[in-house]
């Protein structure tokens, strides 16, 4: 998840020598306590707290521990930003963890806080180790909402995972519970601040010999305080007459910038303090940027000379083979203060270089942040134009967004480069509304618009048509328009949007034929990206057309390439999974279906196309429903039918309402049956003319649910007049797999109607089409007596062989299925695999009395999102898949009444 919007330097601590003080007895404190999820080190600058940090970081390291690190400034004093570090310290220390977390945060949702906790704890409690993740500088965070995050986190912190929080001040955070049950581990200012033995050592340790008197003025004026024992030291190496009537009182931070100036700054040459001065414009620099900042020729010797005589400059640990640097937090204090006095103009000539020197060197963020804090709004929006297609694929739709609202409406909104990628961050943001908004302001601002701006914008429109699930007004939209341009990556959009608008047309063929034809180019920036969600899209070609072992070879490839080189972005695993999981569940491979389906889940809610949505739902559904996990089914219908609704995506409502027929129909409660008959009736009439296009599936669902029904009630003319009705529908959508799906009831009916030749002559018609599309499901699904009737077919001795033999593998097949198990964990000893917090348990103990997650979360006073993440961990614990297998193991386990 590391990218070039990060930067680097602040996911590593500072380099740091042995140290010359001894601090076992503060690293045993924090080896004691290392299973606590919090460790707090607060005290004033310079006591050592980094130091002491970095130490006990190694220790971890040799220990075995993933160890990671967030250096923070204050420009991370944002929630998305800090989100952003946050989750790569955690990246760089455990990889792949915390990815769907990120994702789900980045989609600007209105809890996406939330859900990127659930996830990320979701994530820690699967690994198999411990992680320590270190948030230095924490004191410059002010905002209540990332002290929110992070006391939301506290309160759900599995074992596996520790923060270590070094701060000058005290944190906002309500941390009475942890020290209550001895969760923290704390060291404080008295603790951190030396002794006078300690003081002795150290002023030893320097090469120095001092006598008594003169020490304890030392210690007395410093009180303790390390950085100002360093000063002592650093001065009377410089002038061996310093003593104690030379001492200043300095134990405050704005008498210590006095300090620095009169006994470090001063003495230094004129052209070095200039030289620190200007580089002190970025919080890091290396000798190829300060010379380019500073124009300097001897920029490397200056820094080995600074580092060299330990004037305050530390050297970060890094692996990208360069030296980077920054100021102790205390000197740059004293250094900015001084930048502020240079002329606007050379200051801005500073950023100036700045910006440029980053950007070329892809550091894109520090780049933007330098125009934008130097009120360079036009240079800002011009980096941003030139950076931001990148910063969309990276999946850093925040990041982007926040950038455009640091900068005044005046400079952006006839800035056609800036506005674009902003544009594609709202739309996958799901922002719709204001997407729209921007591309009609962009047509009426008179702007001058080429050819590829033009197709660009024909392409947003487009998706945002997509994101609508009308996928005849992506045809609409992109009717006449040339896509093929130099740039692939829009020639690549467009072949997307097509190929799935084709899907539901009929026009399958012509679906694959235009990603075939999209070869790979010089130009593609992005193959993998290009070849996971082309390759999805033949998937779902397949599936919907029905020939589901292509389906799965086309899935499968794609989800490999996902996997394998794009693991850091699961919002392109879930366009293969989505689909790959309806064809598992038709091939009778539920176990894989329901895992990859519920594995991704929180991802599919909120980043798959409509059409994955739609799928993954209906098959665990359909699971649910196979396995009698009724209250399972239940709370998956009731989630379904709530994104349908929510997004305003009337197909996913009516597929969830459909869901929602055949559950009451296995329950018997005609009543449910008919109220979602109603609800569904009243979309089916509005879409009646839709045609061609998603939408077209709604009068379909509408009628299979009534074909449902009436064959519950055993009308089998009026299953025959449904069926003859809903047949051309699908036979002009080319959906031979729905088509297999209605005939097999036709053939019961009439089976039913005393038509048995008639019903076998349908059937074996039927079946040869199963048999051609290598279907499973559709047939064992729809009842035994189909199952009896294929045998009877069996005994015509005209039959084909190889219809004969599908129909003998397909019964074989049946008989010696499976239903998949609860979970693949084994429970023994009736014992918890591991015990359940007392929240959890509360939840557990709650779920008899609420059938859905809805009335769970009404019940415990949570949110729907924070019920999924409990039930989820109880499910890992319990060695269960499902609320009703949790609760009768709670059962057995006497936590449940």
């Amino acid at each position: 998840m590391t990218d070039k919007i990060v930067v680097q330097t602040k996911l590593s601590p500072p380099s740091c020598q042995d140290s010359l003080l001894n601090r076992d007895t503060l690293l045993q404190r924090l080896q004691d306590g290392r299973a606590n999820p919090l460790t707090l080190i607060t005290g004033s600058g310079g006591y050592g707290k980094t130091t002491l940090a970095i130490l006990w970081r190694r220790n971890l390291v040799a220990q075995e521990h993933d160890v990671g690190w967030f250096g923070i400034a204050p420009a991370d004093n944002d929630l998305n930003q800090f989100v952003v570090y946050f989750s790569a310290a955690i990246d760089m220390a455990a990889p792949g963890i915390g990815r769907e977390a990120i994702t789900l945060f980045n989609l600007d949702s209105s809890n996406s806080t939330e859900l990127f906790i659930a996830a990320l704890i979701n994530d820690v409690q699967q690994y198999h180790r411990d992680i320590y993740i270190t948030l230095d500088d924490y004191h410059h965070i002010k905002s209540p909402a990332i002290h929110n995050l992070l006391q939301d986190l506290l309160a759900m912190m599995p074992a596996n995972l520790h923060l270590v929080i070094i701060s000058r001040v005290n944190l906002p955070l309500e941390l009475e519970r942890l020290r209550a049950y001895s969760r923290i581990t704390e060291i404080n200012f008295s603790d951190l601040r030396l002794s006078y033995e300690e003081a002795g050592n150290f002023v030893a340790s320097q090469g120095l010999s001092v006598g008594a008197k003169q020490l304890k003025a030392f210690y007395e004026q410093s009180d303790g305080w390390i950085i100002g024992l360093q000063l002592f030291c650093f001065s009377l190496k410089k002038n061996p007459d310093f003593g104690a009537s030379n001492v200043i009182q300095f134990n405050k931070n704005s008498r210590f910038s006095h300090y620095l100036e009169a006994e470090i700054l001063s003495q230094l040459p004129p052209k070095t303090v200039d030289f620190m001065v200007k580089i002190a414009a970025s919080n890091r620099f290396n000798a190829d940027f300060a010379a380019f900042l500073t124009q300097s020729d001897h920029a490397d010797a200056i820094l080995r000379q600074l580092e060299a005589e330990n004037i305050f400059i530390l050297p970060l640990d890094t692996d990208d083979g360069l030296r980077w640097y920054r100021f102790h937090p205390l000197m740059r204090t004293a250094l900015v203060e001084r930048l502020s006095q240079l002329p606007a103009i050379e200051t801005k000539a500073l950023n100036q270089r700045a910006c440029k020197w980053l950007l070329d060197h892809g550091l894109i963020s520090e780049a933007v942040r330098h125009a934008i804090y130097s009120k360079e709004y036009t240079m800002a929006a011009d980096l941003i134009g030139t950076c931001g297609r990148q910063v969309v694929l990276q999946g850093q739709l925040k990041t982007l967004l926040s950038w455009s609202d640091q900068i005044p409406a005046t400079y952006t909104l006839d800035n056609l480069t800036m506005q674009l990628p902003l544009i594609w961050a709202l739309v996958l943001s799901r922002r719709l509304s204001e997407a729209s908004t921007r591309l009609q302001q962009l047509e009426d601002s008179g702007v001058t618009i080429n050819d590829n701006n033009r197709l660009e914008l024909k392409l947003l429109q487009a998706l945002i048509c997509f994101s609508k699930d009308n996928t005849q007004g992506i045809l609409q939209t992109l009717a006449g328009v040339n896509e093929i341009s130099d740039d692939y990556f829009l020639h690549a959009v467009g072949t997307n949007l097509r190929s799935l608008a084709y899907c539901h047309t009929g026009e399958y063929e012509k679906a694959r034929d235009i990603q075939i034809s999209l070869v790979s180019h010089e130009s593609d920036t992005f193959p993998s990206q290009r070849k996971v969600v082309g390759g999805a899209f033949v998937g779902l070609s397949f599936a919907m057309q029905g020939y589901m072992l292509q389906a799965e070879q086309a899935c499968r490839k794609a989800l490999n390439a996902a996997v394998q080189q794009l693991g850091n972005q699961p919002e392109l695993v879930v366009y293969a999974s989505s689909v790959l999981s309806e064809v598992l569940y038709e091939l009778g491979q539920w176990e894989e279906a329901r895992r990859l389906t519920t594995e991704h889940l929180d991802i599919i809610d909120h980043v798959a196309p409509p059409d994955g949505v739609m799928r993954s739902y209906m098959v665990l559904c359909r699971i649910a429903r196979q396995t009698d996990q009724v209250n399972e089914a239940r709370s998956y219908i009731e989630s379904f039918e709530d994104l349908g609704a929510s997004k305003g995506l009337d197909r996913l409502f009516v597929a969830a309402l459909f869901e929602g027929v055949l559950l009451a129909l296995q329950e018997g409660n005609v009543a449910l049956v008919e109220e979602n008959l109603r609800r569904m009736e009243r979309l089916a009439v509005f879409y009646a003319a839709a045609k061609d296009c998603a939408f077209a599936e709604i009068p379909i669902f509408h009628q299979l649910a009534r074909l449902e029904y009436q064959f519950y009630l055993q009308q089998w003319d009026a299953v025959l007049e449904i069926a003859a009705t809903v047949l051309p529908a699908v036979k002009r959508k080319g959906r031979l797999k729905l088509q297999a799906g209605v005939e097999l009831r036709m053939v019961m009916a009439l089976d039913l109607l005393d038509k048995k030749e008639e019903a076998l002559d349908k059937l074996a018609e039927c079946l040869t089409l199963c048999q051609r599309l290598g279907l499973f499901r559709t047939v064992v699904d729809a009842g035994d007596r189909i199952l009896i009737l294929a045998n009877e077919l069996t005994r015509r001795v005209d039959l084909i062989p190889v219809l004969r033999g599908y129909i003998e593998k397909l019964i074989a097949a049946a008989l010696n299925e499976t239903k998949p198990q609860s979970s693949a964990r084994i429970v023994t000893n009736n014992r918890l695999i591991e015990p359940l917090s007392k929240r959890e348990l509360e939840v557990l103990r709650r779920l008899p009395q609420a059938s859905t997650n809805k009335k769970l979360a009404l019940l415990l006073d949570i949110s729907r999102d924070t019920v999924k993440y409990h039930l989820k961990n109880i499910y890992g614990k319990l060695g269960v898949a499902s609320r009703d297998e949790a609760v009768a193991r709670g059962r057995d386990l006497h936590l449940v009444d």
